[in-house]
């Protein structure tokens, strides 16, 4: 009996240890996310990556970085003509699988407002994240091709004025 006895108080050692470890573990974290959230309001951004820079500072957790990539990457696929592989298909929510993924070539009313909607934009937020990543990528890397057609229609549009 002393010897289960022995065995218990040790596990329940090592469950104490492990929730303190845990407590740590947890207090640090919360540390580090309030100091980088610090950083991102303070800092300055470089010039060479006004993208990422953008990304940082408004698209704070790394789900809303993918879902805003895989929104633009789909959008750019369909217009270009090109499938995105279903391994790549991304869920996002509010806009159904058709506007992403559809077959069709996307208007350029149906790109602004998913784009908006995913990226929680207003029209000159999202003008200023196309000219982002056309400052930090060249046309045919990334979101180029994207990012010029919304440019290309806000001009058409009168509103790049």
């Amino acid at each position: 009996m002393t010897q289960e006895k022995d065995e218990r108080e040790s596990l329940e050692d090592k469950i104490d240890e492990l929730t303190k470890t845990l407590d740590r573990l947890e207090d640090d974290y919360l540390y580090y996310q309030t100091f980088i959230s610090r950083m991102t309001v303070c800092k300055l951004g470089d010039p060479r990556h006004p993208f990422t820079d953008w990304e940082v500072v408004y698209q704070r957790t790394e789900d809303e970085q993918t879902r805003f990539r895989a929104t633009l990457k789909a959008l750019q696929n369909r217009l270009e003509g090109k499938e995105t592989a279903i391994a790549e298909q991304t869920e996002i929510d509010g806009i159904p699988k058709e506007v992403l993924y559809g077959s069709s070539k996307p208007s350029y009313l149906e790109i602004v407002d998913t784009l908006k909607q995913v990226g929680r934009q207003n029209d000159a937020g999202l003008i200023e994240v196309m000219k982002a990543i056309k400052d930090e990528y060249e046309v045919d890397v990334e979101f180029g091709v994207l990012a010029d057609f919304v440019l290309e229609g806000v001009q058409l549009s009168g509103g790049g004025k």
